[in-house]
């Protein structure tokens, strides 16, 4: 079921009536022909409806899932949609009939959203995917501890894929914002306590036919893909097809070095070290024969580094964590 957090979406102005003073009216003169348009004045937006707009032809209607906080953890998806779309008519700012507009309505843009519960520690699933940024067809930004964030690698980064993966308790309890406050009063934040988020968003026609597999981007066709989404765009960026396997492997063992705070320079030292333990299938007998071999000095302290080392690099190999968050990532996203 495809549950959307935010939802921009479009339908003939035939459809709605709008009350004039609610509204700002704007005159643009383009090739010498006046175009006149209104939007929502801003005093009147609201939590869970972000703007209204119109002009000669269409209405255009932005909404979030915060607009029913008893709701905001299902997002907007096809069992609550009319709930949703009865909750803008009441407001007072349009009014419409709800089933003619849904069944008139094609979606602009969305974001479509998967929360993931039961993650005790959620960093640990946001961290290791900095890893990804080897794959050189996005650009990555990580927050740590808190969220990362990948967009496709295009020129206009808002027309290419872009998925967030954040610790959904955390960012509730960041904002400062009065309205939020408000909001968090409605809600039982609890619920998103040990809560991964996965979230992509769409700003382009293309892209959403391309992703929900539909011919045209009518509200209904959204809502009722069957395409799993985020698990597609997440394969995309977890595909390490066009890097060699072991340089990778390599990679993820040094940045697991440096997420331990070991500095660079002693993972440089370190590196010839970790050579030596791999030529010598990590036996510390035959690592200490050959430390000892030819030496009158006392080794101990290097010996029990290189002991500390093979921990090290054992605890990384038997723990997998990247690959073993990356996999419940995505099992967690085929049945989300």
């Amino acid at each position: 079921m495809q549950r959307l957090d935010s939802l921009k979406f479009v339908f003939s102005n035939e459809l709605a009536l709008s009350i004039p003073e609610n509204f700002n009216k704007k005159i643009d003169i383009i090739d010498e022909i006046e175009h006149v348009s209104y939007s929502l004045k801003p005093k009147l937006t609201r939590t869970g409806i972000k703007g209204i707009y119109r002009n000669n032809n269409n209405f255009v209607v932005e909404v979030s899932s915060k607009l029913i906080p008893g709701e905001y953890y299902n997002m907007m998806n096809i069992n609550n949609i009319e709930r949703y779309f009865d909750a803008i008519n009441n407001s007072g700012l349009i009014q419409f009939d709800t089933k003619t507009i849904i069944e008139n309505s094609h979606v602009l843009s969305c974001d479509t959203t998967n929360n993931i519960p039961g993650i005790e520690n959620v960093a640990t699933y946001i961290n290791p995917l900095q890893i990804y940024k080897v794959n050189d067809k996005f650009v990555c930004k990580l927050y740590k501890n808190e969220s990362i964030i990948f967009h496709k690698n295009v020129k206009i980064l808002k027309t290419g894929e872009h998925l967030k993966l954040y610790d959904k308790f955390k960012e509730l309890g960041k904002s400062k914002k009065k309205e939020d406050e408000q909001f968090l009063n409605n809600i039982d934040i609890e619920k998103f306590r040990n809560v991964l988020r996965i979230e992509s968003r769409f700003n382009s026609l293309k892209l959403m036919r391309k992703y929900f597999n539909v011919s045209d981007t009518t509200l209904f066709n959204i809502l009722n893909s069957n395409e799993n989404v985020n698990l597609n765009i997440f394969n995309r960026i977890t595909d390490i097809n066009n890097i060699d396997t072991e340089t990778f492997t390599n990679y993820k063992s040094l940045v697991q070095m440096r997420e331990n705070k070991i500095t660079r320079a002693s993972i440089e030292k370190k590196a010839g070290m970790i050579q030596i333990i791999k030529m010598l299938n990590n036996d510390i007998g035959l690592i200490r024969m050959f430390i000892n071999t030819g030496s009158t000095a006392n080794n101990s302290a290097k010996i029990k580094e290189y002991k500390s080392l093979i921990k090290s690099i054992n605890d990384v190999e038997n723990n997998s964590s990247i690959d073993e968050r990356v996999n419940e990532i995505k099992e967690y996203l085929k049945v989300a």
